[in-house]
């Protein structure tokens, strides 16, 4: 393992202590297992790429009229 040091606010550190005491783990333990819980439902950024492609230029500034109409039957 690598050692790395983190900056906690005074309530959440004794927040920390209670539950390792509570689940009788280690702060470490309970630091670790709250990483790989963050990082795992970590949701990948959508994409910021145009989705279609267009010739006119100007298209953006049109929007409004391009999509007059749009979901209406």
């Amino acid at each position: 393992m690598v050692k790395t040091t983190v900056y906690l606010p005074h309530a959440l550190k004794a927040e920390l202590e209670r539950a390792a005491s509570e689940r009788g783990c280690s702060e470490a333990d309970l630091i670790r297992e709250g990483v790989r819980l963050a990082i795992a439902h970590q949701t990948p950024p959508r994409p910021t790429i145009g989705i279609f492609v267009s010739d006119d230029p100007l298209f953006a500034e049109h929007a409004d009229a391009h999509l007059a109409g749009f979901g209406r039957p």
